[in-house]
């Protein structure tokens, strides 16, 4: 194989930065960086080069979740294919040799080295040896644990360990080597610490504009680039720590990211679906704000998220039938949903489509918000919830802030932003407090023996028809409402 042609072809592809993360043979390696500035892309070029450099290596890359280790192959792949390497590429699924439930791909190459992509459990590491890539370190569970293991499987026998990741907050794992790094360097790390800023400085600008060109955008200036990320950004937290890598502490948000990662699992975890109850919030949104659809399946005393619907800019009428839908395809207990002020209307209809005994629309007053907000935080606190991994989903439930007035008054308040107002933490609030309001159906009505909360087609349901001389006039026709 010809390894300088391949170098030349690909030599264009990375930045300065990137460059010299790929050339950098120490034995211990760790970056803190900004968000989206390709950091793991070049460590999955780095990765291909140094397996067809080095027959018989293995290298154990460990990523947050499983679409995130498939998006690592995907990477992989395109340099094998550009090196025109004969390489096998395997889905392993659960069966990982003698490690039950981990998920796994592998890379083999003709001479004999493997690059085996896995999810972040720390006992997918046992017993193996290899160089180590921990690709978003701070975002793993147990950091720890899994440093723990990781480490004696490369540096006991001289392999290389690469650590990666953006800023989770100030407690964490990830920090502290950052800070040992920059300080008496203890564990002898090669660091590496790449903001936004330098990284335009160092070419990343240059990538972006060739990337939009294709897609007939207009190119952009560094300082135009920055500003505008920095725009977007809800706070100055928020742009220290995913942009600047200057990690934040969780002062003044209820859900700490700590609590929020003790109760998260990978979406392709939370998606079977079993016998138990469901539970549903709502929170509307129409042009500012999104609407959030949150379905909890209540397994054993855990609230386990299966399903998380956000509507952006929906019209009324498709939110409700939307919710209509995801109601009779499941075994809905009880659908609690904001009517403050837009959502009034799309409540009323709600409950007059479905019934009072289901749907519970929910004003959003003062006592109302502190009630969900604290029940959310016990429910965290007590392991009693879980939700999904999501980098949206995450930063929702962390946005939430909890601030005592001039007056003494407690206010839950989050920032607006173009990802909304914290709307999926009050979807997931609303479905936390439906498991919690459950109650029964009208006196009289019949009810099936198979489904204790549904009335038997056809017998003795609520007859609304009255209901309609009373709508108001905006909702007659709902199919054809438009808000």
């Amino acid at each position: 194989m010809a390894t300088n042609q391949f170098a030349k072809i690909s030599k264009d592809f990375f930045t300065e930065y990137q460059w010299a993360w790929i050339r950098d043979e120490s034995q211990m390696k760790l970056a803190e960086k900004s968000r989206r500035i390709g950091w793991t892309y070049a460590t999955s070029y780095r990765r291909v080069t140094k397996a067809m450099r080095v027959p018989g290596l293995d290298c154990w890359v460990s990523t947050r979740d499983l679409s995130t280790a498939k998006e690592f192959v995907r990477d992989c792949a395109r340099w094998c294919r550009l090196a025109g390497v004969v390489a096998k590429g395997l889905d392993w699924g659960d069966n990982l040799e003698e490690i039950a439930d981990i998920k796994a791909q592998v890379i083999e190459f003709p001479n004999a080295s493997r690059i085996y992509v896995l999810t972040s459990n720390p006992d997918a590491l046992a017993g193996k040896g290899g160089d180590v890539v921990l690709d978003e370190f701070a975002l793993h569970k147990d950091q720890l644990l899994l440093w723990q293991v990781a480490q004696p499987t490369a540096s006991v026998w001289g392999y290389q360990i690469e650590v990666i990741s953006t800023h989770r907050g100030k407690n964490t794992q990830f920090n502290k080597f950052c800070t040992d790094a920059k300080g008496p360097n203890r564990m002898e790390w090669s660091f590496y610490s790449v903001n936004i800023v330098q990284a335009c400085e160092q070419g990343l600008i240059d990538r972006i504009n060739a990337a939009t060109a294709k897609r007939g955008l207009q190119p952009i200036t560094k300082e135009q680039f920055i500003e505008r990320q920095r725009a977007r950004c809800a706070t100055d937290a928020q742009w220290l720590q995913e942009y600047m890598c200057t990690p934040q502490d969780d002062l003044g948000s209820l859900l700490t990211y700590e609590l929020i990662s003790g109760c998260s699992r990978p979406w392709e975890e939370l998606t079977a679906q079993g016998r138990g109850p469901q539970y549903i919030g709502m929170d509307i949104g129409r042009k500012r704000d999104l609407s959030v659809i949150w379905r909890d399946e209540l397994v054993g005393e855990v609230g386990v998220t299966r399903e998380v619907r956000v509507l952006e800019k929906c019209p009324f009428h498709q939110q409700l039938d939307v919710l209509s839908e995801i109601i009779a395809a499941h075994d809905v207990r009880r659908v609690c949903i904001d009517e403050t002020g837009i959502g009034a209307m799309l409540a009323e209809e709600a409950q007059r489509r479905h019934g009072a005994y289901l749907v519970e629309p929910v004003q959003f007053t003062a006592p109302v918000k502190e009630e969900m907000a604290m029940a959310m935080l016990r429910a965290f606190q007590d392991k009693a919830v879980v939700v999904p991994d999501d980098y949206d989903i995450v930063e929702d439930l962390h946005k939430v802030e909890k601030q005592v007035t001039s007056a003494g008054n407690i206010r839950y308040v989050a920032t607006r932003d173009d990802d909304g107002h914290a709307d999926r933490f009050w979807a997931k609030a609303l479905a936390q407090h439906a498991r919690s309001n459950v109650v029964g159906p009208p006196r009289g009505m019949r009810i099936a023996p198979e489904n204790p909360l549904r009335a038997t087609p056809g017998e003795d349901r609520p007859n609304h028809s009255d209901d309609l001389e009373n709508r108001p006039e905006e909702w007659a026709g709902v199919g054809a409402l438009e808000y």
